[in-house]
């Protein structure tokens, strides 16, 4: 059954300057390598002339990099795809639409999310849903997951914050 999850986490990033950040491939490759190191790739970043930005990645999980619930049901590993499409809105708002599909696992989920200004920077909204098709532990394997995405996406973002104030 698919577990839906959500995250909000907080930045001292403006809306404006996380949208410059994701639509920089500077930015991807820093991401991708503090979150992924080797196993992550960029297959595209396509930045439109209306603000809009697709990512593509590719991550290879070997067996061994998968926590022992995940090794024993996905016995050869996976390959992770991760798309996200961004759009600013004319109220200045980010808004995501991002799908991940693995293979070598039945694992499937997908999310909306919303980069939205604050007094003191932005608030990511993350709502998404998960679903791992493996009898009797797909559902302990889907509560890894959303655990990980609970400390993942504020991670990202931090990074993100950080990055920002770096570079640009």
């Amino acid at each position: 059954m698919p577990r839906p999850f959500e995250i909000t986490t907080e930045s001292n990033a403006s809306v404006g300057q996380v949208h410059a950040a994701f639509s920089s491939e500077q930015y991807w490759r820093a991401r991708l390598l503090e979150f992924g190191g080797e196993s992550i790739r960029l297959d595209s970043l396509i930045v439109d002339d209306g603000g809009g930005v697709v990512v593509h990645t590719t991550q290879d999980l070997g067996r061994d990099m998968l926590p022992s619930v995940m090794a024993r049901a996905i016995p050869g590993g996976l390959t992770v795809l991760r798309q996200e499409s961004w759009r600013p809105d004319e109220h200045g708002t980010l808004h995501c639409e991002a799908v991940i599909t693995a293979t070598g696992a039945p694992l499937t989920a997908r999310g909306s999310a919303m980069v939205a200004a604050t007094d003191v920077g932005s608030v990511l909204r993350f709502t998404g849903t998960l679903h791992v098709r493996i009898p009797i532990v797909g559902g302990a394997i889907e509560k890894f997951i959303v655990g990980r995405l609970g400390e993942e996406i504020p991670a990202a973002q931090r990074f993100t914050a950080e990055w920002i104030a770096a570079n640009v």
